[in-house]
């Protein structure tokens, strides 16, 4: 099944995209409607736990669904495989320990602009990482600003192959 997910990350039929858009849509949905339920005046902090909770559940899938291990080199391949369905364009250089994904485009941040790159997509991607290998984590190499998406890095922190 893992060549199916590097398939996906050359070519990605809609009806793919719609479907993990559709996922990842009904569990941020639900889980944000129950954390604000609950909340008081932390309602920002919770939207952001529950867009960690959402990556986490997408990270389970896409191990599930491609049969993913707990390896830096698929922490990478499930980045590509969001980052594609997701309908952002981007570039990845790969150094020692880490990938930097250079966002050119981005729904989110023309969407919502930098507020929701911070609350949203940042507490997701880092749910999504750990949920695949959670010896990996997420850096930030620029953040995203009025005139271009971020770039941040996928980095191993320890015991990650």
């Amino acid at each position: 099944m893992r060549w199916l997910a590097n398939l996906l990350t050359i070519y990605m039929p809609a009806s793919v995209r719609a479907l993990a858009c559709r996922e990842v849509s009904g569990d941020f949905t639900a889980i944000l409607a129950a954390r604000l339920e609950s909340a008081g005046s932390s309602a920002l902090e919770e939207f952001s736990l529950a867009a960690h909770e959402t990556g986490l559940r997408a990270g389970e899938r896409l191990k599930a669904q491609f049969r993913l291990d707990s390896s830096f080199a698929d922490a990478r391949l499930a980045w590509k495989i969001v980052s594609r369905a997701s309908g952002m364009t981007f570039t990845v250089a790969d150094c020692p320990g880490r990938a930097v994904f250079d966002h050119l485009s981005c729904p989110v941040l023309q969407a919502g602009g930098v507020r929701l790159c911070e609350n949203f997509c940042l507490p997701m991607v880092a749910g999504l990482t750990q949920a695949i290998c959670p010896s990996c984590g997420v850096e930030i190499v620029e953040p995203a600003n009025l005139q271009r998406p971020c770039k941040k890095a996928l980095v191993m922190k320890k015991d990650c192959r």
